[in-house]
């Protein structure tokens, strides 16, 4: 584990200090060892990656453990981090620096993965425009000279040397000029289909339930 500077911590702290959590900060060691504090920081920088109500104030191990194994698991990975169980089980047990050097990573993690992302939302709204006047593209173009920067107007079938059932080639942009897919966007387009289709599944519950009842009312009135 890398040891924190001075500096370093003092940067850590007045960065903690800038992010609203829903405790008041006295004892870092105790007040991060359940995972809650860490989850909204989190929460603070991309919200759409944590469901603070999955989170409990917690004093028992088991319950701390949960916590940051639920984090580590479903929020860490989504921005490129990983924290080891010997780690988790040194903060939950209090231990001190070692919340300071998770938080230190974490503060990386999250900057590159913001810094991505916004690199990667520039370049959809602003892709790269494909070339499609190149050299030797246009029909008309004289082999003596200098390529002509304007398509030919003379009709197809009047250019010498071109048969009108002869099949014309148009170059097409290179994939290499598309952007990239965003991954992030593709779990959240994953996540908002398994909640959709958890929707449905209850939706066709309640439906059976209610067939049921309809049954059972109608029975009843005509005994």
């Amino acid at each position: 584990m890398h040891e924190l500077g001075e500096q370093e911590i003092q940067s850590l702290y007045t960065w903690i200090d800038e992010i609203p959590l829903s405790r008041p900060k006295k004892n870092i060691s105790r007040d991060f060892s359940d995972g809650v504090a860490c989850a909204e920081v989190v929460h603070h920088f991309v919200p759409k990656f944590v469901d603070l109500h999955n989170y409990s104030p917690a004093n028992s191990v088991s319950q701390k453990i949960y916590n940051w194994t639920t984090l580590n698991q479903k929020v860490f990975r989504r921005i490129g981090y990983s924290v080891s169980d010997d780690i988790i089980q040194c903060i939950v047990n209090n231990k001190p620096g070692y919340i300071e050097y998770l938080l230190f990573e974490l503060r990386q993690k999250i900057t590159l993965y913001l810094e991505r992302k916004s690199k990667s939302t520039s370049q959809h709204l602003h892709p790269t425009q494909p070339n499609f006047h190149h050299p030797g593209a246009h029909l008309g173009s004289s082999h003596s000279g200098a390529a002509s920067t304007e398509p030919s107007r003379v009709p197809r079938q009047m250019q010498p040397g071109i048969s009108p059932h002869q099949p014309v080639f148009v170059s097409h942009p290179s994939l290499a000029q598309l952007p990239a897919p965003d991954k992030d966007m593709m779990h959240d387009l994953q996540d908002t289909i398994n909640i959709l289709q958890l929707k449905i599944t209850k939706l066709e519950q309640l439906l059976t339930l209610k067939d049921q009842r309809i049954q059972e009312l109608s029975r009843g009135s005509w005994q």
